[in-house]
């Protein structure tokens, strides 16, 4: 599959899971987890093609994409959603893994910057929560940051773009999906959720695969 093949498929899923949001919850039960499902297939079959010497960084990245994917799976049902959020926290942290394998742990103004506004915005949700009677959400969400923003950092560290602006994708998501939860619903936040999301994934996707896909 070329590149712009799978470009082009995992746009049309994106479109068919957002379409379907808004249209019909039923479709969207199946037509959610498309767009990750063709990532990991390809993924799959990149690391066993033999192109390329795959290691830790690369299962790593599977396993974060795969835990993406259950993660999709346990959200579609609401009472699945502590489920979820601990799918998506093994996933941050097999991304953090990841990343840390090809980059070195330093703390700087960035690295600061992105643990302040964390622990801000955590602690703003969680606080949100308590108050509307979520108060078993309230040490996951600050778990959750934690480990979002680790991602974030890990990834400032590898100086290679396309984790930077996947994991960027991937925290403003998450921010988005915690404010509609627990603070104000509002009309555009499944659109920014999904977009986002998506896009994140396939950024981290493709920081990971590009030389093995092209």
């Amino acid at each position: 599959m070329t590149l712009n093949v799978l470009t082009f498929v995992f746009i049309v899923f994106c479109c068919a899971a957002l379409f379907s949001r808004y249209r019909s919850i039923n479709t969207y039960k199946f037509t959610k987890p498309l767009p990750l499902l063709l990532l990991l297939a390809v993924a799959m079959l990149e690391i066993f093609s033999g192109n390329q010497q795959s290691g830790f960084f690369h299962w790593a990245i599977f396993g974060g994409l795969l835990f993406g994917l259950l993660g999709d799976l346990a959200l579609l049902k609401e009472k699945l959603f502590l489920v979820g959020l601990v799918f998506f926290l093994i996933g941050h942290i097999l991304y953090v893994l990841a990343f840390h394998q090809i980059s070195e742990f330093r703390i700087g103004f960035s690295e600061i910057a992105v643990f302040s506004v964390a622990a801000v915005y955590g602690g703003f949700v969680s606080r949100a929560a308590i108050k509307n009677d979520k108060k078993k959400y309230a040490f996951p969400i600050l778990l959750y940051v934690t480990a979002i923003s680790l991602m974030v950092v890990t990834s400032l560290q590898t100086n290679q773009i396309y984790f930077i602006v996947g994991s960027l994708l991937f925290a403003f998501s998450d921010a988005v999906l915690g404010y509609d939860k627990f603070v104000s619903r509002f009309k555009a936040a499944q659109f920014l959720i999904l977009t986002t999301y998506f896009s994140g994934q396939f950024m981290i996707f493709f920081g990971t695969f590009i030389s093995k896909i092209q």
